[in-house]
């Protein structure tokens, strides 16, 4: 029995737990794959906002175009042509595919059979609709956004650390803005970001996100954040305009002062430093210890030709180093350089080789580069395959 693919899809999370705009697209498709007489599939989406109209947020249906390209595919039904998508290259792409695959569309108003050209015609036109409405949805929100914002409310967002939120705007969080004091202070001191990064361990100080061990660049945006001097700069949504917040003020403007001058006289003596490290290593910070969580490193044996990367756990404890947390590691494990870059390079390879969603954004980005060229010194591409 031939199936009917039945596609569903809202704009946003609250009319996705509401359910009954899903559940109307759906019951729709199971109407009309019983008056076709075929076998419905349901493809649900969920709650996808329309801000973002690309692939790379619908995974469903990024799976649901892999059949269709593999012509698994010969009947489709959605709601309206808008659930596919608004945005006009997105939905050129999955047009085209459609055609390719002689794909007939069973939308709530009728259907589509894209060889048509009345039918194709019709679509179209239903598509720049869409983008139109889409286009106008996106001003008003945006104008909301920003008028709210120029009023002192939270654009929203996760607060900084020392803050709040509040009736929709920033407030000071007593507790976290008491260690943003300690920060501030102690690098105005004289304190290192490793030593104030094992200052907070010892302390117990913990993260926004839970985390027990701080980062010493968390630490450094900390520093160089202007929420703590009471003002703080947002682009407002859908232009390049700038605008002024005021915030609390949870530091005076002499400590503050301070830090800035201590942060800019080091960064001018790293400026001028040579960096101490003598190796390369392809994937060095990328790899961390599976049992202690560590940053492995990375060794090399030129006159007995071996290199690997490991845990430097044990050794920096010899060392006594300040910064390193408390935990203890037993893994003794050593990976050979060459062949563990060669097993992550060849993975990724591979990943990407086969990634639908790769090749959707490494596409879109060629086509927004030929446009903004104006096409010139570019041949026109063939059909089927790109350009040699």
């Amino acid at each position: 029995m031939s199936k009917l693919h039945i596609y569903t899809r809202v704009s946003s999370a609250s009319q996705e737990e509401e359910g009954t705009s899903l559940l109307t697209q759906k019951e729709i498709g199971l109407a009309r794959a019983k008056q076709l007489g075929l076998d419905p599939k349901v493809w649900n989406e969920g709650g996808q906002s329309s801000a973002s109209e690309t692939l790379q947020n619908r995974p469903v249906l990024s799976q649901l175009l892999d059949l269709i390209d593999s012509g698994q595919v010969k009947h489709l039904f959605v709601y309206n042509t808008d659930r596919l998508s608004r945005n006009e290259q997105t939905w050129h792409l999955i047009r085209l595919k459609l055609v390719s695959k002689q794909v007939v569309l069973y939308t709530s108003g009728g259907q589509f059979s894209l060889d048509s050209p009345m039918d194709k015609l019709l679509l179209g036109i239903m598509s720049e609709i869409s983008s139109y409405d889409n286009l106008l949805r996106s001003e008003r929100i945006n104008l909301g956004k920003s008028e709210r914002i120029r009023r002192g409310g939270w654009q929203g967002g996760p607060p900084p650390f020392g803050y709040k939120v509040e009736g929709k705007r920033l407030v000071e969080e007593t507790f976290e803005s008491c260690w943003v004091r300690f920060i501030y202070e102690s690098y105005r001191d004289g304190k290192s970001i490793q030593r104030i990064r094992s200052d907070l361990l010892l302390n117990g100080v913990k993260t926004r996100r839970n985390n027990s061990s701080w980062s010493l660049g968390s630490i450094e945006k900390l520093l160089q954040n202007t929420h703590y001097g009471g003002y703080y700069y947002v682009t407002l949504p859908g232009s390049d305009e700038k605008v002024r917040c005021q915030s609390p003020q949870i530091l005076d403007a002499r400590l503050v002062s301070d830090v800035r001058e201590r942060r800019e006289k080091r960064s001018h003596k790293n400026r001028t430093s040579q960096p101490n490290q003598k190796r390369f290593y392809l994937l060095q910070g990328l790899l961390k210890c599976s049992e202690c969580g560590l940053v492995m490193g990375g060794r090399l044996f030129e006159a007995q030709y071996r290199s690997y990367y490991y845990c430097p756990r044990k050794e920096r404890a010899f060392a006594k180093d300040p910064t390193l947390p408390p935990v203890k590691c037993s893994n003794r494990v050593y990976l050979k350089i060459h062949d563990t870059n060669d097993l992550v390079w060849k993975t990724v390879v591979d990943v990407l080789g086969k990634s639908h969603l790769f090749k959707e954004a490494v596409k879109k980005e060629a086509s927004l580069k030929f446009r903004m060229g104006g096409g010139r010194g570019q041949g026109r591409a063939k059909p089927g395959g790109a350009n040699p």
